[in-house]
C-alpha cells in the first residue's frame, strides 16, 4: 500500500488587552495518491478511484477558533469532509460541513462547569441518490444523531487544581 499527499497545519495565539486571548487552528490534508496491492502479480487499485470499493475522500480539513477570559473558555471547531465516492460507484457526493461548540467555566481552582454542543447547526448527512436502502448515506462516515447537548460537571477532590 502507498499513499502520498500533503498535511498542512497551521496555530496562531493572539493575546490582547482587556478581551482576552484568541487562538485560530487550522489543518487540512489532500492525498495525491493512494494504491493498493494484496498480493504481488494483483493489479494494484486505486483507492481514490470512485469505482475502486473504497469510500475515502480525497481532502480533509479542521479549522478551530478559541477564545479565553478570564476562567471562562469557549471553542467554535469545523470540520470539512471532502466529496465521497457514491453508493453505485458512478461519481460523487458532495463534500459535507460539521460545527461544534464548547465552552467551559472554572467556577474555582477545583470546580469545572462545560458545555458542548455537537453538531450545532444540526446538519443532516450528505444524502446518497444512488444508495438504495434506509438510512441513505455512508454510515461509515456519516451518522444521523443530528444536534446533541452535553453538560458537565467536574469537581476535582485531591492532587493539583484543575
Amino acid at each position: 500500500e502507498t499513499t502520498d499527499g500533503i498535511d498542512v497545519a497551521a496555530h496562531l495565539r493572539l493575546p490582547t488587552a482587556g478581551i482576552g486571548t484568541f487562538s485560530l487552528a487550522a489543518g487540512y490534508t489532500y492525498v495525491f495518491n493512494h494504491t493498493i496491492r494484496q498480493y504481488p502479480g494483483d493489479p494494484v487499485i486505486d483507492k481514490l478511484d470512485y469505482a475502486s470499493g473504497y469510500y475515502i475522500p480525497h481532502e480533509k480539513g479542521t479549522a478551530s477558533l478559541t477564545w479565553e477570559y478570564g476562567r471562562l473558555t469557549t471553542t467554535l471547531n469545523g470540520q470539512r469532509l471532502g466529496r465521497l465516492p457514491n453508493w453505485a460507484e458512478e461519481g460523487y457526493i458532495k463534500p459535507s460541513y460539521l460545527f461544534n461548540l464548547s465552552a467551559q467555566y472554572n467556577v474555582t481552582d477545583r470546580l469545572r462547569l462545560s458545555g458542548t454542543i455537537n453538531n450545532l447547526f444540526d446538519q443532516k448527512p450528505i444524502k446518497d441518490p444512488t444508495y438504495s436502502s434506509y438510512p441513505y448515506y455512508d454510515i461509515s462516515w456519516f451518522d444521523g444523531v443530528g444536534r446533541s447537548f452535553y453538560l458537565q460537571l467536574t469537581y476535582k477532590m485531591g492532587g493539583t487544581k484543575l
